[in-house]
């Protein structure tokens, strides 16, 4: 098994037009070993910043699959790899910089280390969503009110209705009045938007691989309907990296 070897007794070996190339990999790939031994087996990584992103992506392949359009990612030799936050960068300069097409696929809440533009020059793909948001922040801004409101009633499903209340109450600044009643009669409002999803977030409500399968799949109800937002942008910038390994 490969994660059971030592880095020095693993290469990486490519044909290119009939020249083979062999890559040694050093003491810092070790962990990138013992983490996602599959990935070395892969023709193409989707680093997912988070468990989230991961469940986010399958409920996509399943989607994609289902519309008879795609193969599924296992069929193209693409890994899904949880990059486990902050750790994901290393991760994907890492893989792209020993010859693996590489798509870091996250949140832009926080700042890249390495950056953007030190993971593109090694030669990832960065598929992060516009205006400095967490994917919970990105959600609850570009999807319909519906879907906001699906995305409460699994929390809700989840957790408590007291909890997501009393979460939401927190990241509200203005008159919270208008929170009192039934979360389903809650009004549509960019600010009531903001704070479900910072709160969404801070709170933990999705952070798990299943249960970002089911935020996925609120998601790729609305998509159809929603393709000029960045959340739809992103989400066809990901399929047409895939589209790539053909």
């Amino acid at each position: 098994m490969v994660d059971e070897l030592p880095c020095s007794d693993l290469r990486v070996v490519r044909s290119n037009n009939g020249t083979v190339t062999i890559t040694t990999l050093d003491d810092e790939t070790q962990k990138t070993v013992r983490r996602s031994p599959e990935a070395f087996l892969s023709s193409g990584l989707i680093v997912c910043e988070g468990s989230t992103e991961i469940g986010l992506c399958k409920a996509l392949d399943n989607w994609w699959m289902e519309a008879g359009h795609y193969d599924p990612l296992a069929v193209k030799g693409i890994s899904l790899v949880d990059g486990n936050g902050v750790t994901s960068e290393r991760y994907v300069e890492r893989m792209a910089s020993i010859g693996y097409s590489t798509a870091f696929f996250g949140d832009s809440d926080r700042t890249l280390n390495p950056s953007q533009s030190a993971l593109e020059a090694a030669g990832a793909t960065v598929i992060i969503w516009a205006e400095s948001l967490s994917l919970e922040e990105r959600l609850t801004k570009d999807l319909p009110w519906t879907g906001v409101q699906d995305l409460l009633a699994l929390a809700v499903s989840l957790l408590t209705e007291d909890r997501i209340r009393a979460g939401v109450c927190g990241k509200f600044p203005s008159d919270k009045t208008a929170l009192k009643g039934a979360i389903t009669s809650w009004p549509n409002s960019t600010e009531l938007r903001t704070a479900i999803g910072l709160a969404a977030k801070d709170g933990d409500w999705f952070k798990r691989a299943d249960i970002g399968e089911q935020v996925g799949g609120i998601v790729a109800t609305y998509l159809p309907t929603i393709s000029t937002t960045d959340l739809a942008v992103k989400v066809s910038a990901l399929r047409a990296w895939i589209d790539s390994h053909e």
